[in-house]
C-alpha cells in the first residue's frame, strides 16, 4: 500500500474524534472543588519529522523525529509547543481508510514565558503540570478537528488541528 497518495486525502477517524470526545467528560472523575475550570479552545499547525520510509511502516510505532507546533488558544495566547518524544502509528484496516494515532509528551511555551507540560495519547491532550504563570494548571482538550496531512517532503508532514476542553486552576 502506498501511502503518499493516501495521506493527502486522510483525516483523523471522525468514530475515534467522537469516541474520544465522548470518553474524556465521562471518565468518572470529580472535579477538584479547589479548582476553578474554565472552556479552553486551542488551534495550531504542526510540522513533524520522521524517520526515512516511514510511510511503509504500518500497524508498529513510529518514532517522531521532531515535532513542532505553533498555535493560539483561549488560555495560553500564542504559543510554541515542542514535542520532547513520542510515536505515530499508520493503522491500517484492509478497505478503511488509515487512522494516524499519536503518543506524545511534550511542553508548550506561551508567549508571556509560561510553560505547560502536557501528554497526548490519540486525539486526547491531558495537561501534566505548569512553570510560570501556567503553574497548578490542570485540564486538557480533545482534538475535534485534523486537517489531512501534507507530506511536504520525503521526512516532513504538516497539518493543522483544533480542540477544545476545560483548564483549570487553583482558586
Amino acid at each position: 500500500m502506498n501511502l503518499r497518495r493516501i495521506v493527502t486525502r486522510t483525516t483523523v477517524s471522525a468514530a475515534a474524534l467522537l469516541a474520544a470526545a465522548l470518553l474524556l467528560p465521562s471518565t468518572g472523575a470529580a472535579k477538584d472543588e479547589t479548582v476553578k475550570y474554565t472552556p479552553y479552545k486551542i488551534r495550531g499547525s504542526v510540522t513533524m519529522e520522521l524517520p526515512s520510509g516511514w510511510d511503509q511502516m504500518l500497524n508498529v510505532p513510529i518514532p517522531i523525529v521532531s515535532a513542532i507546533d505553533i498555535g493560539e488558544s483561549t488560555r495560553l495566547g500564542r504559543y510554541y509547543n515542542e514535542v520532547t518524544e513520542g510515536t505515530l502509528t499508520i493503522i491500517v484496516v484492509e478497505g478503511e481508510d488509515p487512522i494516524f494515532y499519536l503518543q506524545a509528551i511534550g511542553v508548550c511555551t506561551a508567549a508571556s514565558g509560561g510553560k505547560a507540560y502536557w501528554e497526548m495519547d490519540g486525539p486526547i491532550i491531558t495537561f501534566l503540570f505548569g512553570e510560570g504563570h501556567l503553574e497548578g494548571e490542570t485540564g486538557g482538550f480533545t482534538m475535534t478537528s485534523v486537517s489531512p496531512p501534507e507530506i511536504v517532503s520525503p521526512t516532513v508532514v504538516k497539518f493543522s488541528y483544533a480542540g477544545e476542553g476545560e483548564i483549570g486552576f487553583e482558586k
